[in-house]
């Protein structure tokens, strides 16, 4: 890519761009950029006039024979030259993956990162968690015409999906989601799990069996009281207790799929999530949940004799799938493997043969099979 047809791409894709070899200094303007523009848009709301804010926007222009031959990259391997870009938003809950990410770049193929605004709105609704309160029937009417609201058409999952063909003339994805589809799942979390998105921790584990809950909630609270590495407990209605006491009160009427979450100052905590009953659901939580980046989600549940050589304890591999529900269609397609019984017996084995003490706790392993 010749330094014209950079130009270019910068010029479609936003303005004001600078370029970064510290990752902290690249941080620091993607957050006054966000800042800047949320402030924008809250002062012209509550004064009821027209603004328009804009989405950060991080850019990579990885020029031809710019990529070492001496380093391989742990992560976020680009494997062409090219343009390539995302939007950002809520610098305060993904500072630290950002870190990492940016990092990682610099490092790796020694060339500066970009910092600039994009040319994507911010919608109201996103910056503004309170924004219909108080609203007169005329003030909802002029929101579409004084405001950016929500693009539906443009969230969607189509980078995650791999469903893009490259453009040769076009940015390329840097991440697998959009400010936009990160905005519309983190406002979902709060809507379906009754919790702040910035209270979700980097360890999940999704249930559906009540008696989880109250175990968790037992544990969660006696970790507070003992100290450590724990600082606080969230239930639904963002009812924080700490060792400080308890602040608010747990909602009394749950949501769809309420969330607990035993939280560590580092995020490296612990989520729990009543999901229901359905693949519907787990579909929907763990959609929302990816935007959030976190290190692991696991389902806890239950399985009830599938053979007489199972006693009560013995750890249950799900190891297959029956889609009759045909909820997973669009996105895992029916030519797709489903690997059976021996394969991941094999994998799940070799990574713990050299371990006597997981030989010893796992000697009674069972294999079961998952029905929906």
């Amino acid at each position: 890519m010749s330094a014209a047809e950079q130009d270019k791409v910068f010029d479609q894709v936003g303005s004001a761009f600078l370029p970064f070899h510290d990752v902290e200094a690249a941080l620091a303007r993607i957050e006054a950029l966000y800042d800047e523009g949320v402030t924008r848009l809250r002062e012209a709301f509550s004064e009821r006039r027209p603004a328009e804010s804009f989405y950060p926007y991080l850019a990579f222009p990885l020029q031809r024979g710019g990529i070492p031959h001496d380093v391989k990259p742990r992560f976020g391997v680009l494997l062409e030259p090219g343009f390539y870009g995302t939007t950002l938003t809520r610098p305060i809950l993904f500072r630290s993956y950002w870190r990492a990410q940016i990092e990682n770049l610099i490092e790796c193929y020694r060339q500066p990162v970009y910092v600039g605004l994009s040319k994507r709105p911010m919608p109201l609704p996103y910056v503004m968690e309170e924004s219909v309160t108080g609203l007169t029937e005329a003030d909802l009417r002029r929101l579409q015409d004084n405001y950016a609201l929500p693009d539906l058409h443009a969230t969607d999952d189509t980078i995650a999906n791999c469903d893009i063909i490259p453009d040769p003339e076009a940015p390329r994805a840097l991440a697998l989601f959009t400010a936009e589809r990160t905005d519309y799942s983190l406002a979902r979390l709060h809507h379906y799990a009754g919790t702040s998105p910035r209270h979700f921790q980097r360890f999940i584990l999704l249930t559906n069996y009540q008696r989880y809950v109250d175990g968790f909630r037992d544990y969660a609270r006696a970790q507070i009281d003992a100290g450590g590495e724990y600082d606080s407990f969230v239930e639904p209605g963002d009812a924080v207790y700490s060792r400080a006491g308890q602040e608010g009160q747990p909602a009394t009427s749950l949501p769809q799929m309420p969330a607990y979450h035993l939280c560590r100052k580092d995020g490296d905590g612990i989520t729990l999530i009543n999901i229901g009953v359905g693949p519907s659901n787990a579909k929907t939580i763990t959609d929302h949940l990816a935007v959030l980046r976190p290190h692991c989600w696991l389902m806890v549940g239950h399985c009830a004799g599938l053979r007489r050589t199972q006693l009560l304890g013995d750890y249950v591999l799900a190891h297959g799938y029956v889609r009759d529900d045909h909820v997973l269609d669009d996105d895992l397609r029916h030519g797709c493997l489903c690997h059976r019984l021996p394969r991941c017996r094999l994998r799940c084995s070799r990574p713990c043969s050299a371990s006597r003490v997981w030989k010893t706790a796992t000697s009674r392993r069972a294999c079961g099979l998952v029905r929906s």
